[in-house]
């Protein structure tokens, strides 16, 4: 006998698990309109976060810029800082493409690069143009600026695996061997103005880094009165993202056209290759920032959208030289007794005594040390010796970079010499892994 079902039962049971489905629907409705409600709320936050950034960075960039202004009353100033608020990052195609042509120019050692530049410079100019001697190479350009870049580097090898990072819209490039941005830099922002249709005039010099060598070597020519008629010199040969520097020249009409053209800060340094050429034609010069940083380390990097900065400011120089009302800008030596004065006269281009002794007495310490200005190195490393007496004492003040710590050290050393060329000769020859950019300050005087 069936048993009898109680529909009554069964219709509370249906209705009750409807009313939980339908509990459960609108649960689930509410839980997915809370996250909703959820991620807007943290987007928003993260807009305000961006913001606040945003905010962040502008305002140390204006109390930068205000505590610029205390000390410089010029606008040019604000002008660079604003634009660097509102940059926008390169296309990366763009990018890529600087990327290559500035490796094709770091990866060859010096020998080579010279051959290789020298291959291309015929693409630009007339053969007889190009003047290519021991210590560096020249080109005889139509606009009325020196363009000039030192084509050695301070590090041993190569470099051979690249490292490439994308940080905060900028791209970084690297090598564990040192990527040689100084002064790699300054020789592709060259070369790349050269594809670009100008032609100024150009100088590569050799052993920039063991103490200015090849635009020594330059100077010694005939060939430092084709400058004499020059507007200005433009050195790319400066770490940093924005430095002006202008050693020893004191013309400030200069320092104002530069300042203003590039948006460029005036900033210090101690040596370059300028500090030879500009006082010796008489044409003032600037040394620009190239977008390098920790030279003469291996850990030195290279930012490219800061060299590309670069290039596009040298561009506008360019320009500027073109037009009849830019005058020629004389080099004004600066004759101040700070401390740092004399450093881009550490040679025999100087104006102190030891200079002036030096240079009196020129052919008499060649033909006893059996080498010129260009060749000392070769000299002290083939063991030949003085046959005049050591009769001034130097003691140089450097900074040397610990591996071991990862910082700069001040150490200190002393040199005995003929003269002070020759005394600077001995210290770069027996620190080798030091260069004159690294040197704070030094002594000189007679020895007892």
């Amino acid at each position: 006998m069936s048993k009898k079902v109680n529909t009554s039962t069964v219709e509370k049971v249906n209705v009750n698990n409807n009313k939980s489905n339908r509990m459960k629907i609108i649960e689930g409705n509410k839980k997915e309109k809370d996250n909703k409600i959820l991620k807007k709320d943290n987007k928003k936050n993260q807009m305000n976060n961006k913001q606040k950034e945003k905010s962040k960075n502008t305002k140390e960039i204006k109390k930068e810029v205000k505590k610029w202004n205390e000390k410089n009353t010029n606008t040019w100033s604000q002008e660079y800082y604003q634009k660097k608020i509102n940059k926008k990052p390169m296309d990366n195609k763009i990018v890529q493409n600087i990327t290559n042509r500035f490796l094709h120019y770091a990866y060859p050692e010096q020998d080579f690069l010279k051959s290789m530049l020298y291959g291309e410079l015929k693409e630009y100019f007339q053969e007889e143009n190009i003047i290519n001697q021991k210590g560096f190479l020249f080109v005889k350009g139509n606009i009325p600026v020196l363009l000039t870049a030192h084509m050695d580097t301070v590090h041993n090898q190569r470099p051979r695996k690249i490292n490439i990072e994308y940080k905060n819209g900028y791209t970084y490039i690297s090598s564990k061997e040192g990527i040689g941005g100084d002064d790699r830099c300054g020789i592709y922002i060259i070369m790349e103005l050269l594809k670009m249709g100008y032609k100024p005039y150009v100088l590569f010099c050799e052993d920039e880094e063991s103490g200015g060598i090849g635009s020594s070597e330059f100077c010694d020519t005939n060939y430092i009165t084709d400058l004499y008629d020059l507007k200005y010199l433009i050195e790319l040969d400066r770490a940093n993202d924005s430095d002006a520097v202008f050693y020893n020249c004191n013309n400030d009409d200069f320092e104002q056209f530069i300042k203003k053209i590039t948006g460029y800060c005036d900033a210090w340094g101690t040596f370059s290759d300028i500090s030879f050429i500009a006082p010796e034609c008489g044409v003032a010069a600037v040394n620009l920032s190239c977008g390098y940083y920790k030279a003469h380390t291996v850990d030195e990097y290279v930012i490219i959208e800061e060299m590309w900065n670069t290039l596009t400011v040298t561009e506008k120089l360019l320009l500027e030289a073109e037009k009849e009302e830019v005058k020629a800008f004389e080099y004004i030596e600066y004759n101040g007794n700070s401390y740092y004065s004399n450093y881009s006269k550490y040679l025999y281009n100087g104006n102190d005594d030891y200079s002036d002794y030096y240079k009196s007495n020129r052919n008499y310490y060649e033909s006893c040390y059996g080498y010129s200005s260009y060749g000392y190195k070769n000299h002290y490393n083939t063991g030949k010796t003085s046959k005049v007496y050591d009769q001034f004492v130097m003691t140089i003040y450097y900074e040397r970079y610990d591996y071991e710590q990862k910082i700069m050290i001040e150490e200190n050393c002393t040199v005995y010499g003929e003269t002070k060329n020759d005394c600077i000769a001995k210290f770069l020859t027996e620190n080798s892994n030091i260069c004159w950019n690294d040197v704070l300050d030094y002594d000189i005087s007679l020895r007892n």
